[in-house]
């Protein structure tokens, strides 16, 4: 019997997907050795997803000594192993390796445009300009009331999070962990019922003040969702906007089927964007489409 010197666990990839081994089997994985006429496992998971391919000789075994050992009668197998193993990726379902690179860039612009710090900017521009709800307001009354959407819901949750980062009090702006997302929720909570506080109170119509509430509300069942699960913040803040229109739609006399559409098709659009070029799974996407619009509901009807 022939011992070939390599260790597939010093492979690279099998280090990295190893930690995730007793999330799926009931023994972890340790030691490889090829016997033959056996079936061999191979990983191909980032939480060992373990396929079973009839083709070569491959075992598990219980224990992991320091130095494995590849065990074989025959060493053409072994080489088929070991070059299989060094070409071999790793395939994340949380992540888009497997999408195109000019696909992923196209996602990422989608995701940087319908950011959620420019979603409620967009809505203000909306309510000022195309549907003009403001028709009483003279120019620089109109350019305030932007000003306003801009700091409550652009300018200081950008700046408040670009400080968290300077300090120490989170490890990336992209807000990549739940525990990173926590101080920017808590944050952009205040300044977001700080502009539905205000806007209630100099009395804007009731779409604007509903919107915000929604926002707000959005926000908080966004904190509260982040205990369990990394919700997308970018689909929060689109369902927001797709429920708002619907539910304008029923009771305003403006035609809303066009803006409909679009939100729905933005909607769609930056939800797809997010599952090809951020690591969230489709029940975080999706959660945060309806934790939005359920939010938003619940703020048309209490405004």
């Amino acid at each position: 019997m022939t011992h070939y010197p390599c260790s597939i666990f010093d492979h690279p990839i099998v280090d990295k997907a190893l930690p995730f081994a007793p999330t799926r089997l009931p023994f972890p994985v340790s030691r490889v050795s090829l016997f033959q006429s056996q079936p061999y496992l191979l990983i191909t998971h980032h939480s060992l997803f373990i396929s079973l391919i009839h083709h070569s000789p491959l075992t598990i075994h219980k224990s992991r000594p320091h130095h494995s050992q590849f065990t074989t009668h025959n060493l053409a197998p072994l080489h088929y192993i070991c070059r299989m193993i060094s070409q071999m990726s790793v395939v994340d379902d949380r992540r888009s390796f497997a999408f195109p690179q000019l696909l992923r860039m196209a996602a990422r612009i989608i995701s940087y445009i319908f950011h959620p710090l420019f979603v409620p900017l967009y809505v203000g521009l909306f309510f000022v300009y195309e549907v003009r709800l403001f028709n009483d307001r003279t120019d620089w009354q109109l350019k305030i009331i932007l000003i306003q959407f801009f700091i409550y819901y652009t300018f200081f949750p950008l700046v408040t999070t670009l400080f968290s980062k300077a300090l120490g009090f989170i490890e990336s702006v992209y807000l990549k962990t739940q525990k990173d997302r926590i101080l920017p929720y808590i944050v952009c909570e205040i300044f977001y019922f700080w502009g539905w506080y205000v806007f209630r109170n100099i009395h804007f119509p009731r779409e604007v003040v509903a919107f915000a509430l929604g926002v707000f509300l959005a926000c908080s069942l966004g904190l509260i969702v982040n205990s369990y699960m990394k919700i997308s913040m970018h689909t929060i803040s689109l369902g927001v906007v797709c429920a708002f229109f619907v539910l304008a739609g029923f009771s305003s006399s403006t035609s809303y089927g066009l803006y409909i559409s679009i939100a729905f098709l933005v909607a769609g659009l930056t939800a797809t964007a997010r599952l090809i070029d951020s690591n969230h799974t489709q029940r975080e996407v999706y959660f945060g489409l309806f934790a939005g619009a359920f939010a938003q509901v619940v703020a048309y009807f209490f405004a």
